[in-house]
């Protein structure tokens, strides 16, 4: 998993990609164990975010969940 930060200053790199690495199986196990709601969990397995599809763009829903 990546993630970006990004440098408004003048830097010669406005922006980087830094690795960012966590156990998401532990995590989603412990989420249903909490019993937190599926599409949660199946957030974190995916990477995608499985909820509130409707705020984006028409464009980019026709273009499907993945």
């Amino acid at each position: 998993m990546e993630s970006t930060t990004v440098d408004l200053g003048q830097a010669p790199e406005p922006f980087r990609f830094v690795p960012v690495e966590y156990d998401h199986h532990r995590l989603a196990r412990g989420m249903r164990e909490e019993k937190l709601p599926e599409e949660f969990i199946e957030t974190i397995l995916t990477g995608w975010w499985t909820t509130c599809l409707e705020i984006l763009p028409l464009k980019e829903r026709l273009r499907g969940r993945y």
